[in-house]
């Protein structure tokens, strides 16, 4: 059996050295784990906003104040099983056709198509893509995937009639 006296020398203070010691030891081994962590997670946010930017389109705004503009939007994105997730106001965005999650590219011009000082405006050129709206789009797939982003069919009459209007002065279209 220990005896108190087994762990004090003669003036005491031996074993209280020795606690204080390990308790600020494992202190600053805490602080140094908490840092790390944040630092990890702080470089991860980094290079999520960097692919986030680099992936956003070009508009009369700088790639940086496109992101910060959604930021104050509402918007945040999230990095969820290896996808980029568009969240707005914490609210996962879904299409409303299928309540499916939208692909991040969807969302964002959306977005851009929702503000007007964006967007170019003006008629198209001869030889460009096509615009409906502010929404510009070089060939049918672009135009059918940004239909279907908002929640429209692509069997009505109203597609048909677009799709023929951006084919019209683009041979490439249907390409």
């Amino acid at each position: 059996m220990l005896v108190e006296d087994d762990f004090i020398t003669e003036d005491g203070t031996e074993m209280m050295s020795t606690i204080k010691r390990l308790i600020k030891s494992s202190s600053e081994n805490a602080v140094l784990k908490y840092q790390t962590a944040v630092l990890e997670d702080a470089q991860k946010a980094s290079a999520q906003r960097e692919r986030i930017i680099s992936g956003l389109p070009e508009t009369n705004v700088s790639k940086q104040e496109l992101f910060a503009l959604m930021g104050a939007n509402g918007y945040s994105f999230e990095e969820r099983s290896g996808k980029t997730v568009v969240l707005h106001n914490g609210a996962e965005v879904r299409n409303k056709l299928t309540l499916d999650p939208m692909p991040s590219g969807a969302v964002i011009d959306e977005f851009v198509k929702s503000k007007s000082y964006l967007s170019g405006r003006g008629a198209p050129q001869q030889n460009s893509p096509q615009q409906t709206g502010t929404v510009t789009f070089a060939t049918f797939k672009a135009f059918e995937a940004d239909w279907k982003a908002q929640g429209k069919s692509t069997n009505g009459a109203e597609f048909a009639a677009k799709a023929q209007k951006l084919a019209k002065n683009n041979p490439n279209f249907f390409k």
